[in-house]
């Protein structure tokens, strides 16, 4: 399939929550929309897409996903939130190695989520989340190349969503600059306090392996003057 043929995209939004995620959302959205094609927001991650079932579990229109238009869009980007929600449900989390692609019972979530989207005509997924969802989105790419050449393929692409600044390959991931002047603000006052009171505060922050936000948030602290 090549970019001329995709009508209808999707976008997922997995994983906790991050600032600006709206707009990363109304960017995407209003991205496809201009180019004349259609966007799906399906709701709460991959929530109902892992348990989809055409008879048993169908996805329902303003239950489980919507079509965007202009109304969605409106003051989209600076508003506080995720217009479609977010889940943690994990769709390649029986995946430990390239085998277990081959496994039809380790990848029946993945295979619920391509019918799904199938299903509704999705032609391409945009992946909005973290480290997990990264990973999701390389396992449904991987599980489509086993399928039989007739079947249809579903471009995906993922955007990075973490406040860690910790991927590689990007200057910054959305979210950081957000949380950095959050915590700086807050050091700032517990600076105040420490200088009013001749006393020691020992801050610690997020940031998993990397160390960006407590170096961003450490220049705020102003450690030594002069």
């Amino acid at each position: 399939m090549s970019s001329a043929e995709i009508r209808r995209a999707g976008i997922v939004f997995a994983g906790g929550p991050a600032p600006a995620a709206n707009a990363v959302i109304a960017a995407a959205a209003m991205a496809f929309r201009r180019s004349g094609r259609e966007m799906i927001g399906f709701s709460n991650g991959y929530t109902n897409l892992i348990s989809y079932d055409a008879k048993t579990h169908p996805l329902l229109e303003g239950e489980h996903y919507f079509l965007f238009e202009d109304h969605h869009l409106r003051g989209l980007r600076n508003q506080r939130g995720i217009l479609i929600g977010t889940g943690r449900a994990n769709p390649g989390k029986a995946i430990r190695s390239p085998a277990d692609l081959d496994d039809p019972k380790k990848t029946e979530p993945l295979a619920r989520v391509y019918a799904g989207l199938v299903d509704h005509g999705i032609d391409a997924l945009v992946s909005i989340g973290g480290d997990d969802t990264l990973k999701t989105a390389n396992f449904l790419y991987e599980y489509q190349q086993r399928l039989p050449p007739d079947n249809k393929r579903i471009h995906i692409v993922h955007v990075p969503k973490t406040i860690d600044n910790d991927y590689r390959g990007i200057d910054f991931t959305f979210g950081f600059f957000t949380a950095v002047d959050f915590m700086s603000k807050e050091l700032l006052n517990l600076r105040a306090d420490a200088m009013a009171t001749k006393s020691y505060f020992v801050v610690e922050t997020m940031g998993r392996k990397a160390g960006w936000l407590a170096y961003g948030t450490a220049i705020a602290g102003e450690g030594r003057d002069g």
